[in-house]
């Protein structure tokens, strides 16, 4: 997959519950009942997808401080989560 050509969305955010500690979060998706850890840039990635699909330059105008290959590994991590999908 490649991240900077995609367009990204959240897959079933009502299904998605988040508790955060500090700069980790916990992520449990009651679809499959797997939680995930996830740290702080991917909480915050999770978040700006809430509000509606974006790619990944959208992305890193959003998140200031976010390093574009970070950013890049954050996506297809949520990806292979499937917390997240990529879409054309």
């Amino acid at each position: 997959m490649a991240a900077s050509a995609s367009c990204f969305t959240l897959i079933a955010p009502e299904r998605l519950h988040t508790r955060r500690w500090g700069d980790q979060a916990v992520v449990y998706d009651d679809r499959t009942g797997d939680t995930h850890l996830l740290g702080a840039l991917a909480v915050d990635v999770l978040r700006q997808l809430e509000r509606s699909p974006l790619d990944r330059d959208a992305l890193l105008e959003r998140l200031e401080d976010a390093d574009a290959d970070t950013v890049d590994e954050v996506l297809v991590k949520l990806v292979e989560s499937n917390l997240c999908t990529a879409v054309s």
